[in-house]
């Protein structure tokens, strides 16, 4: 980070900020509002300002540690439980159809040579079977509807540390983003009752404006400039 700045600094002579993609995401998706921006796409981060200015971070440490809630942590635990339905330790559901057909699998141990060998293990290549279980889910799988409903906790979860972290004095946006809420209603419905359970004062809405949007308001911002309220209109 030193060096980029340095690098910058010596052809740069202009106001200008270096930060976590996440900056750029609440920045177009709350429109620099005071408000939370949630990602939950191959991975799972939050970020949050309020009306003071302070700022707060959640999440993004990354597979293994972290990512609670993305398609990755999605991709595992359905898995997870399609060696467990194919063991006779859950019972069998859709899920197991969808899920060989899929990737072409006669043998039960064929999904270890899978997940290791044919796709190495890759974090991107294994966050596709979040697909699987929006798949399973839509046919009814309830293992699968209680997949996305552990996913939207973790999520609550980001939102609910940051709110208490900003302390928000009034009512605040929460904007999402990630192909984790391409799953509708499986994460969103218990998502919007979690807030609506726990007392939070916000509401759920998609992003005002693309995360390259946020980055050109960000640097108006940053040159002293008010983020107007009609700017999704002006940067059509």
């Amino acid at each position: 980070m030193v060096k980029i700045d340095k690098a910058i600094k010596e052809v740069m002579e202009v106001p200008y900020s270096i930060d976590n993609d996440a900056v750029n995401g609440w920045a177009g998706g709350t429109a620099c509002k005071p408000g939370v921006n949630v990602v939950a796409g191959t991975g799972s981060i939050a970020y949050g300002r309020n009306a003071e200015g302070k700022l707060a971070r959640c999440g993004g440490f990354g597979p293994g540690i972290g990512d609670d809630g993305s398609a990755y942590w999605i991709a595992l635990r359905t898995i997870n439980e399609y060696t467990k339905q194919k063991d006779g330790r859950s019972e069998k559901t859709v899920l197991v159809d969808i899920l060989e057909k899929e990737y072409n699998i006669s043998y039960k141990y064929e999904i270890v040579d899978i997940a290791f060998n044919r796709l190495k293990f890759n974090r991107t290549e294994l966050a596709k079977f979040s697909t699987i279980c929006f798949l399973a889910a839509e046919a009814g799988c309830s293992a699968c509807k209680k997949i996305f409903k552990y996913a939207a906790r973790a999520i609550f979860e980001h939102i609910s540390a940051i709110s208490k972290e900003l302390n928000f004095n009034e009512e605040f946006v929460v904007s999402y983003t990630g192909g984790v809420f391409k799953a509708g209603k499986h994460v969103l419905e218990p998502l919007q009752e979690m807030i609506k359970e726990s007392g939070l004062k916000c509401y759920l809405q998609e992003p005002e404006l693309d995360p390259w949007n946020g980055s050109v308001l960000l640097a108006y911002t940053l040159a002293g400039n008010t983020v107007p309220h009609n700017v999704k209109e002006i940067l059509k």
